[in-house]
């Protein structure tokens, strides 16, 4: 139903795995936020969170965190349309910024895509607030 707020969660990926969402359809969907976490491992190394968003297979953009995750660190990662990290420690809760309108359909992909993933590291699942922008039913 049109203008009804709904909650679109990835699955939990195993450690060492990326995140994969495949929008269910029909939509179209109005992507309000999103909210992920990442789990790091003792296995030292910068990690570096970019979200993904494919239409049809193309990408249309990839956003990265803008500071670096290191070894044993959990973050949980906010994705906010139009908003970038204000005051605060980037590492508490970092912000990754949302071009602002976008929409999604059965034809739409989010992923993760993380600079120096290793096999201990361990994502949440990703969990999109969307509005249902779909036609009303006659």
């Amino acid at each position: 139903m049109t203008g009804h707020l709904l909650v679109l969660p990835s699955d939990d990926p195993v450690a060492g795995a990326e995140i994969s969402l495949k929008v269910p359809g029909p939509g179209p969907f109005r992507l309000l936020c999103g909210v992920l976490t990442l789990i790091a491992s003792a296995a030292v190394a910068n990690r570096l969170v970019r979200i993904r968003l494919a239409h049809q297979g193309v990408q249309v953009f990839q956003l990265d965190a803008g500071a670096v995750q290191v070894a044993t660190e959990t973050r949980t990662y906010n994705l906010i349309p139009g908003v970038s990290q204000v005051g605060g420690s980037a590492t508490a809760s970092p912000v990754i910024a949302l071009p602002p309108d976008v929409y999604l359909t059965d034809l739409s992909t989010f992923t993760t895509n993380t600079l120096a993933l290793d096999v201990g590291d361990n994502f949440s699942s990703l969990v999109l607030f969307v509005e249902d922008c779909g036609a009303q039913p006659s």
